[in-house]
């Protein structure tokens, strides 16, 4: 009893008088922890799994997604552009825009289509992506449970995340068609709104959470522990430190392109894959002395 509360206080502390001075000697300690817990041996495994899951998903994407799609759209082009006059007429109601444009038979068909090969892709992706991103999450973090019972964890926990983003995926299509049609038709500059790449950000730190919580929380508590945590006034700094060190990451990343384009698949992948499993296994060791 008296170690888990000592291990639930840990070394961010919430409930003491904060300074400056004091924080940083506290977060000295952690990142001290976090460094060592790193395994060279997980490293492999873990940076393994990302690149493989890159290159899975690029594949889906490049041999179905995008060719499924990208044929679907050019009919959909083909479609209204036998409509010119008619959409002509309906560009001047912009709010209604597009909902008017759907009632068209021929074009709320094959949006229809889009959408149905937008929720194939990410079911296949969703499962590829549960299965080697739980590989990365378990062997970063302190393995209280099995692998088998991570993953079942892992997988069922990211399904709510998983359909937001494909609400966000299909917001985001509606807004290109719009902004497309209505510079098309209506001859107007409308830029792309920016509330889905927002949401889809924000929507990374409770899933990173709920990541962390699964190795000991059922998905359903683990998710909503997620959202509890992020009003906790360390997790906050945890977070602001974490992105500083992505941040930095991708300011370096930009550098080597910038120097060597034709270096940089394999430079950037030499330096980036260790260092996002550092991040990770730090990220995990933080919250895990943070969480309620």
């Amino acid at each position: 009893m008296t170690k888990e509360r000592k291990h639930k206080k840990g070394i961010l502390n919430k409930n003491k008088a904060i300074t400056p001075e004091s924080w940083l000697s506290r977060y000295q300690k952690l990142l001290n922890n976090s460094f060592s817990k790193l395994r060279l041996k997980n490293m492999l495994v873990v940076s393994f799994a990302d690149l493989f899951l890159i290159f899975v998903i690029a594949f889906l994407q490049l041999a179905f997604f995008e060719i499924r799609l990208t044929s679907q759209y050019n009919q959909l082009m083909r479609i209204v552009s036998s409509y010119n006059e008619t959409i002509a007429d309906m560009i001047m109601n912009q709010n209604q825009f597009l909902d008017s444009i759907l009632t068209i038979p021929e074009i709320g068909s094959m949006v229809t289509q889009m959408i149905i090969t937008m929720v194939l892709f990410l079911l296949f992706a969703y499962v590829i992506y549960a299965l080697l991103q739980s590989v990365s999450w378990y062997f970063s973090g302190e393995k209280k449970t099995s692998m088998i019972k991570y993953f079942i964890r892992f997988f069922f926990a990211g399904i709510p995340f998983a359909v937001i983003l494909l609400i966000i995926n299909i917001f985001q299509m509606f807004d290109d068609l719009s902004v497309t049609l209505l510079e098309k038709y209506g001859d107007t500059i409308t830029a792309s709104s920016l509330v889905p790449s927002i949401l889809f950000y924000l929507l990374l730190v409770p899933l990173f959470f709920t990541y962390s919580n699964i190795f000991t929380q059922k998905p359903l508590k683990s998710i909503i522990n997620s959202f509890k945590q992020l009003v906790i006034r360390d997790n906050i700094i945890h977070i602001l430190f974490c992105v500083l060190i992505y941040l930095a990451l991708n300011g370096i990343l930009f550098i080597i392109w910038k120097i060597s384009p034709v270096a940089f698949p394999i430079i950037g992948s030499i330096i980036s894959f260790p260092l996002i499993y550092v991040l990770r296994v730090h990220f995990i060791n933080g919250i895990s002395h943070t969480k309620e």
